[in-house]
C-alpha cells in the first residue's frame, strides 16, 4: 500500500505541475479601441435553455476549439501517462474500460456526471442548451464546464504527494548571531538559548531579524532517500550558490545525522541594515526515470527572510516579500474598496484571474450577459462554451471575484479517506463558477449571496470576493468541510472587529483599512487548513504543500503596498493600473481582467490576449437597454 508515496507522487505531481504552473491597456472608457479577435460577447434572454442554446449556436466552432485544443490535445494525454502509477494503489483504475487512453477521459466523465448531480436545475438546463446549439454530445459541454473542479483538486493531491516524497528544508541557523547583543526574534530578550535556530516554518512575516552580516547560515535538509548535493540551489537577490562556490559547504545534520546541512556565508557576507531572502532548492536520490527523460526528484522551492543588524524593526514588521526569481510566476489576485478608500466613495472590485491558459484559452474568451425570464440580468467573464466566469457583477450592483485556493480538504482526499485502496477519484459538489452564476441570478446584496453561498457544497478550496452598490464588502475562504467540523466557510468583513479577522500583531488579515480587501490564493482565515491523518501521512496545512504559497504571500504583500499607496484615491483607471503591474501578473497563464463599478452597473474588462492586460480595457453597461451595453 505504501507504494504509493513512491510511485504515485513524484511522476504524478511532475506532470500534473509542468501542466498547471505553466504593458498596461489604454484608459477605461469609450475610446475607438478595436475589439480584441478572441473575444466573444453575446447577450442571452429567455430560459435557461434558451440561452444556452443561443450560446451554442453562436461558438460552436469556437467551443470545439477549445475542447479540443486545451482538453484533446493538452490535458488528457497528460494524465493517461499517469494511469499505470495510479492503478498501482488504486484498484478500481486497474479495470480495462480504461485502456485504450480512456483513464483521463474517463476521470473527468465521472466526476462530471457526479457534479451534475448537485447542479441546480437551471444551469443543468443552459448546458443542455448549450450542447444542442452547437450540435455536440451534452457530456463535452458537461466535462468543459467542471473539468476545471475536478483539475485544481487533482493538483493539490500532486503537490502534496510531491512534499512527501521530496527533501524538507526542516532548521535553518544563524551560526554568529549566538551572542550577537540583538533581539534577534522579537521576544524581548537578548542571546537567549537557541534563539539563533529556528524550526524552518512559512510564514508571511520573518522569523529573525538583525541578524550579522558576516553571520554563516546553516540549512538542515531531510529526506528519508537521501539529499543529493547536486541538486542543491540557493538564491539571493542578486546571486545564486551551489555546492562548489565559494562560501558554501556541505555536512550532516537532523536525525542520527542522516539530513544534508548546507552552509552559506556570500562573499563579503550579507549586505547591512537591510532585508534578505533565500530561497531553497533542493532534490533527493531517487530519480524518476519513467516517465522519461529521467529527472531529479525536485522539492518545491521554499523561501525565508531576515534583516541584519541596523535595519531596526520586529519580526512582524517585517514582511516576507521576498525577490523575483526570474521563473516563477503570480497567481491570480483581486482588491475590493468603498467609501474613504475610493475617489468617489462608490465601491469597487477588481480581479486579474490567471490559471491555465496552455496558449489556447485566451483565444477562446467569452462575454456572456444573460438577461433572464426569471432572475436578474447578470455578466460573467469566461471561456465559449462555458457557462460560467470567475469574475461577474448583476443589475443590482453585486459583483464577485473567485480564486481557487489549494487545499485538501476537498472531496478527492474524502475519498482517499472513505475507501482507501478501493477509492475513485471523483469530485462532487457544485462547480464554484455555477454558484458565482447563482448568486448573481438571485442574489441583490452581499448578505443575501453569503445566505445562499453558506452551506453549499464545494468541490474545491475557494477565495472570493463580494461587493454590491450599497458599499458591503467580504472576503470568504471556503472549502469542501470533508470533515463536518463546520470549519468550512469563514467570511471577513474590513469594519469587522472580531479577533479572527487579526493576526497575533493587531494586524488586519483582508486588507489595509476597513474599506478594502486583498484577494489572493493563500488562506488567510483558515491557516490551518486540514487537520488529519491519512494512511502514515499527516496531512500539513496548505502553506507547506502548494506551490502558490510563497508566491501569493509575495503577490499579497505588493498588492497591499500598492493599494496603500492610492486609498483615497482609487478608481476605475486606478484599478486598470494596479491590475497591470508586472509585478502581480502571471505573464504566461494570465486568462482576464474585470473591474466593476456596482453602484453604476459598470463592468470594464480585458481578456483575449496573455497577459489579458495587455489589451484595452472595454466598458460594458449592464443597466444599459438590450442590445445597447457595449459602450
Amino acid at each position: 500500500m505504501l507504494r504509493f508515496r513512491a510511485m504515485i507522487a513524484p511522476r504524478f505531481a511532475l506532470l500534473l505541475v509542468g501542466l498547471l504552473v505553466g504593458p498596461a491597456g489604454g484608459p477605461i472608457g469609450c475610446e475607438a479601441a478595436q475589439e480584441p479577435s478572441h473575444v466573444e460577447l453575446l447577450e442571452l434572454t429567455g430560459t435557461p435553455y434558451e440561452r444556452g442554446f443561443q450560446h451554442g449556436a453562436a461558438v460552436s466552432s469556437k467551443l470545439r476549439s477549445l475542447y479540443t485544443q486545451l482538453l484533446s490535445t493538452s490535458i488528457l494525454p497528460y494524465l493517461n501517462r499517469e494511469r499505470p502509477s495510479i492503478a498501482d494503489f488504486l484498484l478500481e483504475y486497474q479495470d480495462a474500460r480504461y485502456d485504450d487512453g480512456q483513464f483521463s477521459y474517463l476521470i473527468f466523465l465521472e466526476s462530471a456526471q457526479s457534479l451534475e448531480a448537485t447542479i441546480p436545475a437551471e444551469y443543468r438546463e443552459e448546458l443542455r442548451g448549450v450542447a444542442d446549439g452547437a450540435d455536440v454530445p451534452y457530456e463535452t459541454v458537461l466535462i468543459l464546464n467542471t473539468f476545471m473542479d475536478t483539475l485544481v483538486a487533482f493538483r493539490a493531491i500532486t503537490y502534496f504527494l510531491r512534499d512527501q516524497s521530496s527533501p524538507h528544508l526542516t532548521r535553518v541557523t544563524f551560526e554568529g548571531a549566538e551572542a550577537d547583543g540583538a533581539d534577534n526574534d522579537g521576544d524581548g530578550e537578548l542571546d537567549e538559548p537557541g534563539e539563533s535556530a529556528m524550526e524552518f516554518e512559512p510564514a508571511p512575516y520573518v522569523a529573525r531579524v538583525e541578524i550579522p552580516t558576516g553571520a554563516r547560515l546553516r540549512l538542515c535538509l531531510e529526506d528519508e532517500d537521501g539529499v543529493d548535493p547536486h541538486q542543491v540551489r540557493l538564491q539571493i537577490p542578486g546571486a545564486s550558490f551551489v555546492p562548489g562556490d565559494e562560501g558554501v559547504g556541505l555536512g550532516s545534520c537532523g536525525q542520527a545525522g542522516a539530513g544534508l546541512e548546507v552552509t552559506l556565508r556570500p562573499p563579503g557576507g550579507f549586505p547591512p541594515a537591510a532585508y534578505t531572502s533565500v530561497i531553497v532548492s533542493a532534490g533527493d536520490t531517487a530519480w524518476i526515470t519513467d516517465p522519461p527523460p529521467a529527472k531529479a526528484n525536485m522539492a518545491r522551492e521554499v523561501r525565508f527572510g531576515f534583516t541584519t543588524a541596523g535595519f531596526g524593526k520586529a519580526p512582524w514588521e517585517v514582511p516576507e516579500e521576498s525577490f523575483d526569481d526570474g521563473r516563477s510566476q503570480p497567481g491570480p489576485f483581486g482588491f475590493a474598496a468603498r467609501g474613504p478608500a475610493t475617489a468617489g466613495g462608490d465601491p469597487l472590485l477588481a480581479h486579474h484571474f490567471s490559471l491555465l491558459d496552455s496558449n489556447t484559452a485566451h483565444k477562446h474568451t467569452a462575454v456572456l450577459v444573460h438577461r433572464p425570464d426569471d432572475g436578474l440580468a447578470h455578466v460573467t467573464l469566461g471561456w465559449t462554451g462555458a457557462v460560467f466566469g470567475y469574475s461577474g457583477m448583476n443589475e443590482a450592483g453585486l459583483a464577485f471575484a473567485a480564486n481557487p485556493c489549494d487545499s485538501l480538504d476537498n472531496p478527492l482526499v474524502a475519498e482517499l479517506r472513505e475507501h482507501l485502496i478501493l477509492a475513485r477519484l471523483v469530485s462532487s459538489g457544485v462547480p464554484m463558477g455555477l454558484l458565482g452564476r447563482d448568486i448573481l441570478t438571485h442574489a441583490t446584496s452581499v448578505a443575501e449571496a453569503l445566505e445562499r453561498l453558506r452551506g453549499a457544497p464545494y468541490t474545491f478550496g475557494w477565495c472570493f470576493l463580494l461587493a454590491d452598490a450599497g458599499g458591503d464588502l467580504a472576503l470568504v475562504e471556503a472549502d469542501s468541510d470533508i470533515l463536518g467540523d463546520g470549519t468550512g466557510f469563514r467570511v471577513l468583513r474590513p469594519e469587522s472587529q472580531e479577533p479572527a479577522g487579526f493576526d497575533a500583531h493587531g494586524r488586519r488579515l483582508g486588507g489595509e483599512g476597513p474599506d478594502d480587501l486583498r484577494l489572493n490564493v493563500h488562506f488567510r482565515l483558515n491557516p490551518e487548513d486540514l487537520d488529519l491523518r491519512l494512511l502514515n501521512w499527516t496531512l500539513r496545512p496548505q502553506r507547506y504543500w502548494t506551490n502558490y504559497y510563497f508566491r501569493s504571500v509575495r503577490s499579497g504583500h505588493l498588492l497591499g503596498q500598492a493599494v496603500r499607496a492610492r486609498l483615497g484615491g482609487l478608481d476605475a483607471a486606478a484599478a486598470e493600473e494596479l491590475l497591470a503591474v508586472p509585478e502581480l501578473v502571471d505573464s504566461r497563464d494570465s486568462m482576464n481582467a474585470a473591474i466593476m463599478e456596482p453602484a453604476a452597473g459598470l463592468l470594464h474588462y480585458a481578456l483575449g490576449q496573455v497577459p489579458a492586460t495587455d489589451g484595452a480595457f472595454r466598458t460594458l453597461d449592464l443597466r444599459a437597454p438590450p442590445g445597447e451595453a457595449a459602450r
